[in-house]
């Protein structure tokens, strides 16, 4: 019997990642391993892995993210920031987030636009080819 993390080695790679990100700060854990789960389910047509399931991981994994700042928040009042600073923080933190998903949806506007440009540029391309070779092209 094949176990579910036999699957597929591809998503085997998120969720070593996401074990790693658990003890590596600068790896983001929970995400990577609820991607890879997801990832493993998606590849199987969600056959050992429910629908279900993955609802309930995705809950956990909001609720694990939520800790983690938190907890990150409360540390740092232990460390001695002030009131203001941990709120601060946490409000920098949400905000970054945002402005970061903004410019990531800016990127794929323009890399989409870019692609529509050379393609179009091709259509013309080709349809000047296609009439110089005394086709009609329209």
């Amino acid at each position: 019997m094949k176990h579910v993390w036999q699957l597929d080695p591809d998503f085997d790679l998120g969720i070593d990642a996401g074990l790693a990100g658990t003890v590596l700060p600068a790896l983001p854990g929970i995400p990577l391993i609820f991607g890879g789960v997801l990832l493993a389910a998606w590849i199987d047509d969600f056959q050992r892995i429910s629908v279900w399931t993955i609802a309930v991981l995705g809950v956990l994994a909001a609720i694990g993210l939520a800790i983690d700042y938190i907890a990150a928040a409360a540390s740092a009042r232990r460390a001695g920031a002030s009131k203001q600073g941990v709120i601060g923080a946490a409000v920098g933190t949400v905000v970054g987030g945002a402005k970061a998903r903004q410019n990531q949806q800016a990127q794929n506007q323009q890399a989409q636009q870019q692609q529509q440009q050379a393609l179009n540029k091709f259509y013309k391309a080709y349809g000047a080819c296609m009439e110089g070779r005394g086709y009609s092209v329209k």
